[in-house]
């Protein structure tokens, strides 16, 4: 197996680093014709350019102009991103403002063959908070979701694409979480789908790395708080700047990396069906000590086409990442090869 790493997510989630002027945000994620793209930006700017992984000279590749979005992608201030597909294959991209909650949703129009504003409809209204986040998805009915929440509060509400009344409309409260989620400091979520369609969010603190997993009970019609047994424990291996990243592995298990942006240490976690919770992963599968250094590490880990497990990490401060993959054979993770590697600066 070639590795592979730096370019894909599975799926549409999103998770955002450090706000702070100057920094460089990473979102993989597949596009329509399953290549593989990762898409950079930076957020004081709004400035973003697209890579692709080219077959041909078997390395990464700055997507073609027409393949870019625009200079000035609609919104200023503290600018975050969101690529995922849409419900019809479209690529689409969430640009929003943390401060203001304005978004602007683009598509890929595939016969001018440029990213083109998205009609009103499908743009969402003006959310409110001190620091608005948006995690866009599609449910297990391919209906286009965005989660939307105040990270300072943890306050949150949940909204659809009405596809009769084509607009965006808060669904159901059975859909939305609780107004107090027991969680203190910043808050950050993640909306998912496990193997078997279940829709869970999983919701944590930054500040003192506690979590909670959420589902939605379709007996009930409400989201509710997951057994024990799905529950990291208070303490997930690492303190301060916690972050964290729920996903399927290749055999539909659940997995959790967690990780501190400050330090960069991490440990992966998986569901044990047999024991019925949360446990740490075995060796083979966690990150090696030291392996990227930077003031604020972020990661982001998928499935690559081929279903091997790989992780993107790079320094929100400075643009410089590494990609890692894990070796069945020699059963650890492993720096993927050069071609799959992002230059220093990203951006340029």
């Amino acid at each position: 197996m070639n590795a592979r790493a730096c370019l894909v997510v599975a799926l549409t989630l999103t998770v955002a680093s450090k706000a702070s002027a100057g920094t460089i945000h990473m979102r993989p994620y597949f596009g329509p014709d399953k290549s593989e793209v990762v898409l950079v930006w930076d957020e004081s700017s709004g400035v973003s350019k697209g890579w692709y992984y080219d077959k041909g000279t078997k390395k990464l590749t700055p997507s073609a102009a027409n393949c870019q979005l625009p200079a000035d992608p609609g919104v200023k201030g503290r600018v975050m991103m969101a690529p995922y597909l849409g419900p019809d294959g479209t690529e689409v991209v969430l640009v929003w403002d943390t401060r203001s909650g304005k978004s602007v949703s683009w598509y890929f129009d595939a016969g001018e063959s440029k990213f083109k504003r998205a009609e009103a409809g499908f743009q969402l209204p003006t959310q409110k908070g001190a620091e608005v986040m948006l995690a866009p998805y599609l449910d297990k009915a391919k209906n286009e979701v965005v989660l939307a929440w105040d990270a300072a509060t943890g306050g949150s509400i949940n909204w659809y694409h009405d596809s009769e009344e084509q607009k965006f409309k808060p669904s159901e409260p059975g859909y939305q979480l609780p107004r107090h989620l027991r969680l203190q400091g910043r808050v950050m979520m993640t909306p998912y789908l496990t193997k078997d369609g279940s829709e869970v969010i999983y919701t944590w603190s930054v500040t003192t790395g506690e979590s909670a997993n959420w589902y939605y009970d379709e007996g009930e019609k409400r989201m509710k708080r997951s057994d024990a047994g799905y529950q990291l424990p208070k303490n997930p291996g690492v303190s301060h700047d916690v972050w964290m990243y729920p996903y399927s592995d290749n055999g539909g298990t659940e997995v959790v990396l967690v990780w501190s942006a400050g330090g960069g240490s991490s440990v992966n976690w998986y569901y044990d069906d047999g024991d019925k919770k949360m446990k740490r992963s075995e060796d083979g599968y966690q990150l090696p000590a030291g392996a990227l250094t930077g003031k604020s590490i972020m990661m982001v880990p998928y499935l690559d086409p081929e279903a091997s497990e790989v992780i993107l990490l790079w320094d929100a401060a400075s643009g410089a990442s590494k990609g890692f993959y894990y070796d069945a054979e020699k059963k650890k993770m492993l720096p993927a090869e050069a071609g799959y590697q992002l230059p220093a600066n990203p951006l340029k």
